[in-house]
């Protein structure tokens, strides 16, 4: 009794622990995808922020479409990417720019058939739409593409117009992951920053020549009145008093005002707002005109109708040939839309910085020539710095370095700095703080050509401490599951030899015990003392079936199914007194190939069930076993019309000692060792039973089987 309660607590104890290893497992594997989520955003966002800081940089348009062109598949990792930059009114094939990455020359005629007709469609709710393969075959006949996120048509000051497609052709679908939201809500930003850098670019270049001409000219306001009427930007000429002599049409088209209306006064009585948003901007104004200076500052104006918006003003004065004041220039540019976009994306940024605070991720950026770094608020914390000192952050990780860990990290960043990698990963201890305290830390580090002077290191720190932790205790938990399976092992041998060799000794003894004749109450008692000899020395069996299954791997070999259900009746008619008539289906051989000693303990006890549990009395009963060869598994039912089982018991009945009748002396252990056999051979077990009209019992068994 006490060997019994050993091994039901030390069991308890091994589920227990299994299960510990399970949660540890699940909350590793939750770490990782988050990781591994979070490091694929940072690298999203870090080839887009790398293709901004090269974009603004660029001065010819055909180089900066091609590089968005590019930027579109490195980002967004869609196959196909598409820009048609076309100039208005224009019937000439060169004023238009087609680029067309990832498709050879005979597609891309395609590619460009099907997202013309889809921009033709015009359902924009924003700046692009997203067309799947349902919506893409409602608009298109026979298309070619099957994914596509395509711009609106923009314009350029009405001189050109722009769209930008990125899309999967239907052959490489399922090759591409299309439906991440993250991607799809970052393709909106992408696109309103390429408009606006196109737009910078494009007037850029068109101020830059209309500068120059005004540099080259004399200064004659007829002639200055000719250029400025050319230009998108608005523009003033004012007398050395600052009022007004002259517009250009592009002024009118944004203040709303017309020469008639405006000739004579001065612009900062009915276009600046006066109050203390531009405060500031109108001091700077001030002092500047007064010293006859050129200033450019930003300021706020309202147009004639009461709308709000905000200018870059450059006032040049212009002299004569005496050094005389004669002019003032000032040049208009509408940056209203530029500042929405860029506070589009600081909002972005504080997002991801959210984003990074909430899931303990760091952001850091390395100078190598300074050796200065950048960090965020995440970093402070987990290198217990305070943000307000004045500290080297760079020396401060340095310092952190665990002695053991020193070397390699630092030449994963050497590594980077010389250029033999591109991108290091890498797993570390750092002592922080002044407690002295140990973390272990993941850092992923890029390397970036910053301009042509410097270069730059970024990446991203997560402190993986209590991942290590858990790692360690899965190794302790380990270890001790090895020991309670050592023990396990030396508590099944003490049961096969300690135990049941006893038993089969005081068995036998037993029956050199003379009773004399007519001593019924000995008799009884020795029948009784049978009796529970039997029922251990059944448990004990039970228990060293379950341990062999577990531990004992799958034999396969070719068998009668038929002929083996059969020997099993004959073994076990006995019980039953020759009383319960016994079927098969199909009557006749049912050859398969499987673990034959497994499947003969489970009809063992399924068909004993049977024998055992029939009614009392009953001249009609039946154990009936059904086989069945389905395509890729076979089935084994066995059907009574025995006791049955009530309906509350039936859950409980696979339960390790759990006897649902009490008209037999069982173990207790038979349906749950049916159940570890069936599951160890990946099969199924179901039970269907109503007491007083007997059971059904169904096994569902693979025909292939692997042990891996």
């Amino acid at each position: 009794m006490f060997d019994d309660y050993k091994y039901v607590q030390l069991h308890q104890e091994y589920l227990e622990l299994q299960s510990r290893v399970t949660k540890f497992s699940s909350t590793q594997q939750e770490l990782i995808k988050t990781r591994d989520i979070l490091d694929q955003e940072l690298v999203r966002y870090k080839r887009l922020n790398e293709f901004f800081s090269k974009a603004i940089r660029i001065g010819d348009i055909e180089v900066l479409l091609r590089l968005t062109c590019e930027a579109v598949i490195d980002v967004f990792e869609l196959q196909i990417s598409y820009i048609s930059f076309h100039k208005v009114n224009s019937d000439d094939d060169e004023k238009e720019l087609v680029f067309c990455e990832g498709v050879g020359l005979p597609e891309k005629k395609l590619v460009h058939n099907d997202l013309e007709k889809l921009e033709s469609v015009n359902i924009y709710s924003g700046v692009f739409k997203q067309f799947d393969e349902d919506e893409i075959e409602l608009y298109i006949d026979d298309p070619y593409l099957s994914f596509v996120l395509l711009s609106k048509r923009f314009t350029f000051n009405g001189e050109f117009t722009l769209l930008i497609g990125a899309a999967v052709d239907g052959v490489h679908k399922e090759s591409y992951d299309v439906a991440v939201p993250t991607k799809i809500s970052l393709f909106s930003i992408f696109l309103q920053q390429v408009e606006a850098i196109i737009n910078n670019l494009l007037t850029l270049t068109k101020n830059k020549e209309q500068l120059l001409l005004i540099k080259q000219s004399e200064v004659e306001l007829q002639k200055l009145s000719l250029i400025a009427t050319s230009t998108n930007n608005a523009v003033i000429i004012t007398d050395a008093f600052g009022r007004i002599e002259w517009i250009n049409e592009a002024f009118t088209i944004l203040s709303g005002y017309k020469i008639e209306e405006v000739k004579g006064k001065k612009p900062k009585d009915f276009l600046q707002i006066n109050d203390k948003r531009t405060e500031k901007a109108r001091e700077m104004l001030s002092l500047s005109l007064s010293k006859k200076e050129f200033i450019e500052v930003n300021i706020i104006n309202r147009s004639k109708n009461g709308t709000e918006y905000t200018i870059t003003l450059q006032i040049t004065p212009v002299f004569d040939k005496n050094g005389e004041l004669i002019n003032f220039i000032a040049l208009q540019k509408d940056i209203t839309e530029e500042l929405r976009q860029r506070n589009e994306l600081e909002k972005m940024n504080f997002r991801l910085n959210e984003i990074t605070k909430g899931s303990k991720v760091g952001i850091w950026e390395f100078n190598p020539e300074k050796n200065e770094e950048i960090w965020n608020e995440v970093l402070y914390e987990l290198y217990e710095v305070d943000p307000l000192s004045d500290l080297n952050l760079h020396k401060v990780w340095r310092d952190s370095l665990h002695p053991d860990d020193t070397k390699s990290v630092l030449e994963g960043i050497q590594r980077l700095i010389k250029g033999e990698q591109k991108e290091n990963i890498s797993e570390y201890r750092v002592i922080v703080g002044p407690e002295k305290k140990l973390k272990h830390v993941r850092t992923i580090a890029f390397y970036e050509v910053y301009n042509e002077f410097e270069n730059r290191i970024l990446g991203s720190t997560t402190e993986i401490t209590e991942t290590k932790n858990h790692e360690r205790q899965l190794m302790l938990n380990n270890t001790e599951l090895k020991k309670i399976n050592s023990e396990l092992d030396q508590f099944v041998y003490s049961v096969s030899h300690d135990l049941r060799a006893p038993l089969l000794s005081v068995k036998g003894l037993l029956t050199l015990i003379h009773i004399p004749e007519g001593d019924v109450e000995s008799t009884q008692y020795m029948e009784l003392i049978y009796k529970s000899i039997d029922r251990l020395d059944d448990t004990v069996k039970e228990i060293l079936e379950y341990s062999r299954n577990a531990r004992k791997e799958i034999e396969l070999t070719d068998f009668d199914l038929h002929k083996l259900v059969s020997d099993v009746f004959s073994d076990l008619r006995h019980l039953s007194n020759n009383n319960v008539s016994f079927e098969t289906h199909p009557d006749g051989p049912f050859i398969i190939n499987h673990d034959k000693k497994r499947i003969e303990k489970v009809l063992y006890n399924l068909i004993g069930n049977g024998l055992k549990y029939r009614k009392v009395g009953v001249s009609d009963s039946f154990v009936h076993v059904k086989m069945e060869d389905l395509e890729d598994y076979f089935t084994i039912e066995v059907v009574d019309n025995g006791e049955g089982i009530a309906t509350e018991d039936q859950e409980k009945v696979f339960d390790m000692f759990y006897r649902a009748s009490v008209s037999s002396s069982g173990t207790g252990l038979g349906l749950y060792l049916c159940k570890e056999l069936i599951n160890k051979m990946k099969g199924e077990i179901r039970l269907n039973s109503r007491k007083g009209f007997g059971t059904q019992i169904k096994v569902t068994l693979p025909k292939s089987y692997s042990n891996e």
